[in-house]
């Protein structure tokens, strides 16, 4: 893909996320990952089916609304079952012979690359679109997903498979991220608000995002076992329930346990008491496990000068990152370790993904980045032992 076919989401994810010079020809997104269906198996003369997709405390609901009949239809599934409702909505597509239109929220970011990845039209409703959440998490009703795609399908922002759950929101997420420093003057002095640790120092931090994850989790942890290597894992709430086991092996291996919500909310779409059950119901889930503090990181970087203050108000620390080779958008494994290394200086933060997406190409990259950095005289560690916490 060429510079020039970018859209401004394109852009704008990669400075976000990966933070280094344009690369002539960058693929940000392995579309061979996605399946493509034809649009001449549906019958385009009948409305879509609507399914409004919503995460709960020990999972999610499914409501699907048939606009012809005026027919609803629910199922309730586990905290592991972000793959089996896209399977299932596939599978009614293909029964019916009709469109399904997923409609999501800003809060649900678990579920949404499986949804994508299957190929389905997913919508994103945005808070003006939906009733005021009641107390609690933060979640949006199921019925009220759909209920928004029926009132006005056309309000709603279609996802792309590059942007995800941020589609026409990444300038919004910028200024988010430039906003923030300021917010975080007060609390910078004593490593609230940690984008990397001292230049002087050898020691770097790897840490991984949005697991765990059944397959890669472990193999990341294989791998890190083989090097002598110790990392920090920012688990998802949702996800760490659904394999509590892994939480545990993760722990039990000597690596530090991390905070990245409940559900990979973005942030800035939640209320104080709702950032505030994000952040308390992952720790106690994770609490358990956990053998040092649990730092916290804002799924996307992303946090208001506002959501700043809360989490100020918290007690709260914030790790971010000053490395990040966007391994997410699978650019190759030998781009990944290329861009850690290239970047990487005393102190550095590193960030890379176990869940939430194919990791393949990351595990790959891992033992290329461990031999160069290790080689190099760099003493990858945890956060806390980064910090001296």
């Amino acid at each position: 893909m060429r510079f020039a076919d970018w859209s401004s989401d394109d852009v704008l994810l990669y400075l976000l996320f990966d933070g280094g010079p344009m690369l002539s020809g960058l693929q940000l997104v392995n579309q061979a990952q996605y399946t493509t269906r034809s649009r001449s198996k549906f019958r385009d003369e009948e409305p879509a089916l609507l399914a409004g997709v919503a995460w709960t405390a020990t999972g999610y609901t499914v409501s699907i609304v048939d606009p012809l009949n005026a027919q609803t239809t629910s199922r309730r599934y586990g905290a592991d079952g972000a793959t089996a409702i896209a399977d299932h909505l596939t599978a009614l597509e293909e029964d019916r012979r009709r469109r399904v239109v997923a409609v999501i929220e800003s809060s649900n970011g678990t579920v949404c690359d499986s949804l994508l990845k299957a190929g389905l039209t997913v919508c994103r409703a945005d808070p003006r679109h939906l009733p005021a959440p009641g107390p609690g998490l933060g979640a949006a009703d199921d019925l009220a997903l759909a209920a928004a795609a029926q009132s006005d399908l056309n309000s709603l922002t279609r996802l792309s498979r590059r942007a995800g759950l941020l589609t026409g929101r990444l300038g919004e997420v910028h200024d988010a991220i430039r906003r923030s420093p300021a917010a975080q003057q007060a609390t910078t002095e004593d490593d609230r608000h940690l984008r990397h640790g001292r230049r002087s120092s050898p020691s770097i931090a790897i840490t991984f995002n949005d697991g765990p994850d059944p397959v890669y989790t472990p193999l990341v942890l294989g791998i890190l076992k083989r090097f002598g290597v110790s990392a920090t894992f920012f688990c998802v709430g949702l996800r760490a329930a659904a394999h509590p086991h892994i939480v545990r092996q993760i722990a039990e291996e000597g690596h530090q346990l991390g905070n990245h919500t409940w559900s990979r909310a973005y942030l800035p779409d939640l209320s104080r008491t709702q950032l505030a059950a994000q952040i308390e119901r992952t720790a106690d889930q994770l609490e358990s496990a956990a053998n040092s503090p649990i730092p916290f990181r804002p799924p996307y970087g992303a946090y208001t000068p506002e959501n700043a203050e809360w989490l100020h108000e918290l007690d709260q620390s914030v790790a971010l990152w000053d490395v990040a080779p966007a391994d997410w958008a699978m650019p190759g494994s030998s781009v990944i370790a290329r861009r850690v290394v290239a970047r990487v200086d005393g102190g550095s933060i590193i960030a890379l993904h176990d869940g939430g997406g194919d990791r393949t190409q990351t595990v790959a990259a891992l033992p290329l980045i461990f031999r160069k950095l290790l080689k190099h005289g760099y003493q990858p560690t945890t956060l806390d032992r980064l910090t001296g916490g």
